[in-house]
């Protein structure tokens, strides 16, 4: 028997709101807002003020013109460490962001090989997903197909998975959360989610 589960929400109508005015105050990426309240949670439940995480890297950047008409594609989860010391969250996203930025050029670095290098079996028990597929005007022609609903599922042999999935055209956001039952609960895992939530309703606007 799998002891592996998950937990999938629909996030509340006014966080893409809120989630959009720190976006546009701030200048930063949903992903860079999404990915410092992860850092935040992981932090509060290690109690540890540097905190690293497996970032989930596609190759779909969001400064392609056209991500979904790429090919050749690497899928790799990369290492991310930051620290969440000090009172500002606004300073914290855009530290998050410019190392998001400085950490692109290393998508490519596969885990199994940094690993090797460092020495180590493991860098990170956590990992974080961030998923949108934006969309150009070139796709904008209607040929009457509509998608009634989609389900994913991420199975990495991390303890903790959290899988976040916006829909730039509605902004409709689904959190996802697969876990390992060894070291969460459901209650838990719930609770982790309604701190999650928190988090991103106090990061700052401006």
């Amino acid at each position: 028997q799998s002891i592996e589960s998950n937990h999938t929400e629909e996030l509340s109508p006014d966080l893409p709101v809120h989630l959009k005015q720190v976006r546009l105050t701030q200048r930063v990426s949903l992903k860079s807002i999404f990915l410092t309240a992860y850092l935040e949670l992981i932090g509060g439940i290690t109690n540890e003020k540097q905190v690293t995480v497996g970032v989930v890297s596609n190759g779909r950047s969001e400064r392609l013109s056209e991500p979904l008409k790429a090919i050749g594609l690497f899928w790799n989860i990369i290492p991310f460490s930051c620290s969440i010391d000090g009172p500002d969250s606004d300073s914290r996203v855009k530290r998050v962001q410019q190392l998001l930025i400085d950490t692109d050029s290393f998508a490519g670095y596969p885990l199994p090989q940094i690993l090797k290098d460092q020495q180590l079996n493991e860098l990170f028990w956590a990992t974080f997903n961030f998923i949108t597929f934006p969309t150009s005007d070139s796709d904008a022609l209607d040929t009457g197909l509509r998608l009634l609903g989609g389900k994913g599922h991420d199975k990495f042999h991390f303890p903790l998975t959290y899988i976040v999935s916006v829909d730039p055209s509605s902004e409709k956001t689904q959190l996802r959360i697969e876990y390992d039952k060894a070291y969460f609960d459901h209650e838990q895992i719930r609770a982790l989610t309604r701190n999650y939530v928190d988090l991103l309703h106090r990061i700052p606007t401006q």
